[in-house]
């Protein structure tokens, strides 16, 4: 049957082997020029990873020097930072220590000034006091002495206001 068929079919078949063979030597060929292609575009495309990879690499080390350099300046300046701001706490406490002092020293020299000013004043009222009191003194005396005198012209009145009652005395 083989044979036969060779005989009725045998130059299609053959025709058609031939074309089969063509057409898989044209896939072939295809199918090995897109591997070629392929594995070239891969390839550029493995490069350009390779470089855009080494290019945000560096980009990465480069950020992190520049961000680590950043924290050592900001670390510097803090403790600078930190150091004028211990000083200034420093020169404010001596500060206030001395206005402290200087207030109690003020405060010490008014009271004195203040004790001084009211022993004064107690002393000009004690001699204010003493010299009313010696005026009342004398005012109270001379009071005594009016009433002394009112009382002695009291008397005298009355005895002259009895003897004109009397019926007068014949003189001899």
């Amino acid at each position: 049957m083989a044979r036969f068929r060779q005989l009725l079919l045998g130059d299609q078949l053959n025709e058609m082997e031939r074309r089969l063979r063509a057409v898989e030597a044209q896939q072939a060929e295809v199918l090995e020029r897109l591997r070629t292609e392929q594995q070239a575009q891969l390839e550029q495309l493995e490069s350009l990873m390779r470089g855009e990879l080494t290019r945000l690499s560096r980009a990465q080390r480069r950020d992190r020097e520049e961000r680590s350099a950043s924290v050592q300046r900001l670390s510097e300046r803090l403790e600078g930072l930190e150091v004028l701001a211990k000083e200034l706490m420093q020169a404010l406490n001596k500060g206030l220590e001395s206005i402290k002092g200087e207030l109690a020293t003020e405060t010490s020299a008014r009271e004195r000034a203040l004790l001084a000013q009211a022993r004064a004043l107690e002393s000009a009222l004690d001699e204010r006091l003493q010299a009313l009191e010696t005026e009342l003194e004398q005012e109270h005396e001379h009071l005594q002495q009016v009433k002394a005198d009112r009382d002695e012209l009291s008397r005298l009145f009355s005895e002259v206001a009895q003897r004109l009652r009397r019926p007068p005395e014949p003189t001899a």
